[in-house]
């Protein structure tokens, strides 16, 4: 009844695990701008595909191989001596989606001021591989350190290979972790980036991040009270059910598992637990942008309606509502839970390295992001059933001594002291749009911490949604802070306001 391991790679906390012996990188409540599902990126319009010869790293003098990084230029709208808008890739493979689509708010700014506009492929994701081997030594070339480093090296071939004028503004965007790195080109390269755009972007590092899961419940409860009350009654009622045999032949029935309950151990459980959760986060994660069906279908409004059903029961209700999200991702088999989290690696046993295999090491290493539920603010709620051990231990087993519980915290520590997090971020000309309804919105920006950054808090929307394309239906909300965003560039780029 949960999303498959398929979809699961969509999705979002990050852990590894195998399931029915094959690795998967399942990334759950993962910051991540989306794209159309069928986008086909071989009928590309204006864009340029082309790769950059790239250091494989960036701080180490003695190293002086390189790598080709892969990048789309659509220079459809460019004026000569006009500005150059970068996306700056994320924990993905890119494509030429943001280049080429017309109606996104980048696109559309950069025809209201003539720029020229280039996609950044993040190093380690899609094609932009470093390395071929994924040893120890060759993962830690992985981090958003390198990342920036990597588009700071990409602008100045840009600007040599293009011979742009001096003082040419690079304006930066990003949406998520992408969004998070946009914030951070500007933050500790100013003299390269003039401004960034830095939408839904964690600048929070933290190992549990269960705040999270408190969004999640406050989203749907401000929607409608009863909605949140009924799924906590019932996510009560199903810790019951596995408290017995005959309760778990119930749960069996209801979630349709392939197993039996009595054949799981704690760590399929813990897996157990979260697909339930994800079937509500990834709706309030991105319930209304204006892409693929999240405005019209996959929406809290949607969701809630199951749990508002006054004639059934919150068994009956959970049920539906996550039979419902299984329908809508076009799944129709039996739910397998089967976690083997002894892949020592990723890079060892000859399989290829995927972007979810990135990811999971990133949050090991740079962010955790982890959403536990046994916190004394949410278990209430979710239940004291899923715990942080279960995310460090899944690094811990995933990557050997390369991480350990006492890494993983001091890696966090590390980031935020690099950084600064969201309430020391020091980036100037920085705009921070952040949807109220998103979780990650609580690891953001929301509060000015110097005169020249710009939080722009956007009730009732999630994540990323200021950047995708607008729309009649959009609340009042949204559009305000689009106007908001484009008076800041206007500044920023001396154009008549």
């Amino acid at each position: 009844m949960f999303l498959s391991s398929k979809s699961l790679i969509l999705c979002f906390a990050a852990i590894i695990c195998i399931n029915e012996a094959k690795l998967l990188g399942s990334n759950f409540g993962r910051p991540h701008k989306l794209i159309p599902r069928h986008y086909d990126d071989t009928k590309a319009f204006d864009s340029i595909e082309g790769t950059f010869e790239n250091k494989v790293d960036h701080f180490n003098s003695f190293n002086k191989n390189t790598y080709k990084q892969r990048y789309w230029q659509n220079s459809r709208n460019y004026k000569a001596g006009g500005p150059i808008f970068l996306m700056v890739g994320g924990e993905a493979g890119e494509n030429s989606y943001w280049t080429d689509s017309l109606d996104l708010t980048w696109n559309v700014e950069a025809k209201r001021h003539g720029a020229m506009l280039f996609n950044l492929e993040h190093r380690f994701y899609g094609a932009s591989q470093p390395v071929n081997d994924m040893s120890g030594k060759n993962l830690k070339l992985l981090s958003s350190s390198q990342a920036l480093a990597d588009a700071v090296s990409f602008i100045e071939g840009m600007n040599k290979k293009f011979n742009y004028p001096n003082g040419t503004k690079w304006i930066s965007f990003g949406g998520s972790y992408s969004g998070a790195l946009s914030a951070w080109l500007r933050e500790m390269y100013p003299e390269v980036v003039y401004g960034a755009v830095a939408s839904s972007a964690p600048l929070t590092a933290v190992v549990d991040f269960y705040d999270y899961l408190s969004v999640v419940q406050n989203s749907l409860t401000a929607f409608n009270a009863k909605c949140g009350s009924d799924l906590k009654s019932a996510l009560s009622q199903v810790r019951e059910l596995t408290k017995t045999k005959s309760g778990q032949k119930q749960i069996k029935h209801i979630f349709g598992l392939c197993q039996n309950w009595s054949e799981f151990n704690k760590n399929d459980i813990d897996y157990f637990w979260l697909l339930l959760f994800n079937s509500y986060k990834t709706i309030v994660q991105y319930s209304g942008i204006n892409i693929n069906d999240y405005r019209t279908v996959r929406t809290i409004d949607n969701l809630c309606a199951w749990h508002l059903r006054s004639t059934h029961t919150p068994i009956e209700n959970i049920q539906a509502a996550v039979k419902w999200v299984k329908q809508i991702n076009g799944e129709d088999e039996c739910t397998a839970i089967r976690v083997q989290r002894n892949v020592n690696a990723v890079s060892r046993n000859g399989r290829s390295w995927s972007d979810n295999d990135a990811w999971f090491w990133q949050t090991c290493n740079e962010f955790g992001f982890f959403q536990a539920a046994d916190r004394p603010e949410i278990k209430d709620f979710w239940g004291d059933v899923v715990s942080i051990d279960y995310f460090t231990k899944s690094c811990e087993e995933s990557f050997g001594s390369l991480t350990t519980n006492s890494t993983i915290y001091n890696s966090v520590k590390k980031t935020n002291t690099q950084y600064g997090g969201a309430a020391q971020f020091r980036g100037t000309r920085v705009i921070l749009p952040n949807g109220l309804v998103d979780p990650w919105h609580s690891l953001g920006v929301l509060k000015a911490t110097n005169s020249q950054n710009y939080p722009l808090l956007i009730k009732g929307t999630s994540h990323c949604e200021d950047m995708y394309p607008a729309s009649q239906s959009d609340p009042a909300s949204l559009t305000d802070a689009r106007h908001q965003l484009s008076q800041h560039l206007d500044e920023w780029l001396s154009l008549p306001k």
